[in-house]
């Protein structure tokens, strides 16, 4: 078997050496950017999380407060209703 060139300095025929650093710089370049953006996305992802979180638990408190509401509601209506057929009779 021949020896593998390294994947970090892919070099193509006839590209100097220099030529091929400077690939590799790019490419470093390129890598450190990507998992910078990845960094922010990762940030960006938990920020929709946590924000998705407070909007649910701040949906489930108001339904619970208009549910207690609308019971306290129906009481009232269903005495008035009881008191309104009293006073028919």
């Amino acid at each position: 078997m021949s020896p593998r060139k390294p994947l970090s300095e892919p070099r193509a025929r006839g590209e100097s050496h220099k030529e091929s650093s400077t690939g590799a710089l790019a490419f470093s370049r390129l890598l450190i950017l990507v998992e910078q953006m990845q960094g922010r996305l990762d940030a960006l992802f938990e920020a929709v999380d946590l924000t998705r979180r407070a909007l649910e638990n701040k949906i489930e408190q108001l339904r619970a407060e208009l549910k207690s509401e609308i019971a306290v509601l129906t009481s009232a209506v269903r005495r008035n209703s009881e008191d309104i057929r009293h006073l028919q009779q």
